[in-house]
């Protein structure tokens, strides 16, 4: 239980990491696109490098919010659920992990 607090906790600190690098990233682009705002081929080479790390950024956003979903969840049950159907629920969740 306490494991899974401290990965739930690194968790949301990575989420808010990954939003504050998002956020810096979108306005370092929008400064380099109004600097070079007479190149039109450069503004472009820039708004597709931050297009490109915004995609990379969002991916992992939304791996760690499906881990973060999946550890409440087992939170949740860890609680309300007996012994034998704890380890039924995650062995469920392990072995589903695996297939993907």
């Amino acid at each position: 239980m306490r494991i899974l607090l401290q990965e739930l906790r690194f968790n949301k600190n990575l989420i808010i990491l990954y939003v504050s690098l998002l956020f810096a990233l979108f306005g370092i682009s929008i400064f380099f696109v109004f600097y070079h705002f007479t190149s039109h081929e450069t503004g472009g080479i820039i708004f597709s490098g931050y297009f490109l790390s915004i995609l990379i950024i969002v991916d992992r956003l939304r791996r760690l919010w499906h881990e973060k979903s999946v550890m409440d969840m087992v939170l949740i049950v860890v609680k309300e659920l007996p012994p034998q159907e704890i380890v039924r629920v995650i062995e469920t969740l392990y072995w589903n992990s695996i297939r993907k």
